[in-house]
């Protein structure tokens, strides 16, 4: 599938909202193999744009709010026919175009004519408008029957889409927008690669990071997370458990392939508990910027360590946002260290004979906890408006009409 964006940028500074809008598709799109041509202003400032192959084609105009399409000074008359032509030159090789804040403005006029004065040659395109902001006060060149068939509008909330449709003429769809870096297109490469090997990290119900170094996965309790996990599973949750191992070299390694027996005796796939490791090939662990990078899309923190004097990873995770902490009612200073804040599980501690904690209790608690508006907000836009969802639930279908 060969895509066209249209945008009249005139630099790509992120403080525009736009910007990280249009970064966001183009990473969502190339990121499911289609071929993109992002199409800007011929005087775009280039600094920070978000692909190599961009158009600098758009001619520059002093916006004017027109109160109708006949109202086009001689200049931008001009200026419009000279935009269709290059559009003419652009689209002939296009199967799909998205325009955004091309049309439903009251200074775009110009932008707008020239897509009516190109109409004829663009008609194996299908064209899909992005209506970012609800025009207060319509325009003549807002009626997509002034375009053709081929022209359609997409509309940012499915609760005022019929009546968008009905306003400017057109059959509209839904399409979120996405505009967060940190779930769409400013994670590092290996995040990503870490992503795509264990995708529920975007998509389960529950999901840990759990750093441990590898010479004392017994003492950070890793197995007691193996049966919390399993439980959590058995209580019908989709869930995901990632180890960061690292070694550090100062004393033995442990063996990882028993807790991986054990969780897969549980019933935990690959998918559900894994250790790092084992995706990135490297027993370094990984750097603080990959690790705060999967912290952000977990909403849990459960804390089984066996001992601990002053547990610096806790407040870590829960200032990664929307975390809910368990820590080892075993160990006063766990909670202390959070101000007494989040749950309380009477995991195992040093020098006590083990004992098996009630997980089916501790399981409850945890999605009985997850039940808050603030996390269950933070788990419905990280499964929901991440690029694999986006895509498949959105995109896709679009292309494929």
């Amino acid at each position: 599938m060969r895509i066209a964006i249209l945008t009249d940028f005139l630099d790509f500074n992120s403080a525009y909202s736009l910007v990280s809008v249009v970064a966001s598709q183009v990473a969502i799109l190339e990121r499911k193999g289609q071929s993109v041509k992002l199409i800007v202003s011929k005087d775009c400032v280039r600094n920070g744009e978000p692909r190599d192959q961009i158009r600098y084609c758009v001619p520059v105009y002093t916006p004017v709010a027109y109160e109708s399409i006949h109202d086009l000074s001689d200049e931008h008359q001009a200026m419009a026919a000279v935009t269709a032509e290059r559009l003419i030159d652009e689209l002939p090789d296009v199967d799909v175009v998205f325009t955004h804040d091309w049309i439903f403005q009251h200074t775009k006029a110009p932008l707008a004519e020239a897509l009516r004065l190109c109409a004829d040659q663009t008609r194996h395109v299908r064209f899909f408008h992005w209506i970012h902001s609800t025009p207060f006060l319509k325009r003549d060149w807002y009626d997509m029957e002034r375009y053709g068939a081929n022209h359609r509008l997409v509309y940012l909330n499915e609760s005022e889409l019929g009546a968008a449709g009905e306003q400017f003429n057109s059959w509209a769809t839904f399409v979120p927008n996405i505009c967060d870096p940190r779930i769409v297109h400013d994670f590092s490469d290996q995040s990503w690669s870490i992503i795509d090997a264990m995708p529920a990290l975007m998509n389960a119900d529950v999901v840990q990071i759990y750093p441990a170094a590898t010479d004392r996965l017994h003492d950070k309790g890793v197995m007691a997370l193996v049966y919390l996990f399993a439980e959590l599973k058995r209580q019908g949750q989709s869930v995901c458990c990632l180890i960061v191992d690292y070694w550090s070299g100062r004393r033995e390694k442990e063996d990882v392939e028993p807790y991986m027996e054990v969780a897969q005796r549980n019933g935990l796939t690959s998918d559900e508990f894994r250790f790092i490791s084992e995706i990135t090939n490297d027993t370094r662990g990984i750097s603080q910027r990959i690790l705060t990078e999967l912290w952000s899309l977990s909403n849990l923190f459960a804390f089984p360590s066996r001992g601990e004097c002053g547990p610096l990873v806790l407040p870590e995770a829960v200032l990664s946002g929307g975390v809910l902490p368990v820590v080892n009612e075993q160990l006063p200073q766990m909670a202390e260290r959070i101000g007494g804040y989040g749950l309380k599980a009477p995991f195992t501690r040093m020098l006590q004979t083990p004992r098996r904690p009630d997980y089916e209790r501790v399981a409850n608690d945890i999605i009985r906890g997850l039940e808050h508006d603030g996390f269950k907000a933070k788990t419905n836009v990280r499964t929901t408006l991440n690029m694999d969802t986006v895509y498949r639930e959105y995109y896709e279908p679009l292309l494929e009409k």
